[in-house]
């Protein structure tokens, strides 16, 4: 079984995802900061992070970045509530 690692601040949308992954069959571990996601990723050792762009403590690209250097090849999904070009280029760039 795949693990997914959800990190987001907003506790309504984080159970939803969580809930909604688990029907589909994922295993599921969750955040909601920044600091508390990456402390996880290196503790659990998910297939995929799944994260807000904007966490309580640190932004999501700030996160993406040491996700990078703890794991190269890690798989980031990153969310944002609100439409920004910028951000998903820039997101796309770091290789999200």
């Amino acid at each position: 079984m795949q693990k997914v690692l959800v990190i987001d601040g907003d506790p309504v949308s984080l159970k939803k995802l969580e809930l909604f992954l688990n029907r589909e069959g994922y295993e599921t571990c969750s955040a909601s900061t920044g600091t508390d996601g990456l402390n996880r990723y290196v503790e659990q050792g998910p297939d995929l992070v799944l994260m807000e762009v904007s966490l309580p403590d640190v932004d999501g690209f700030t996160v993406l970045e040491e996700l990078l250097e703890e794991n190269e090849n890690v798989r980031v999904i990153l969310m944002a509530a609100s439409p920004d070009m910028e951000s998903a280029i820039r997101a796309m760039k770091m290789g999200a």
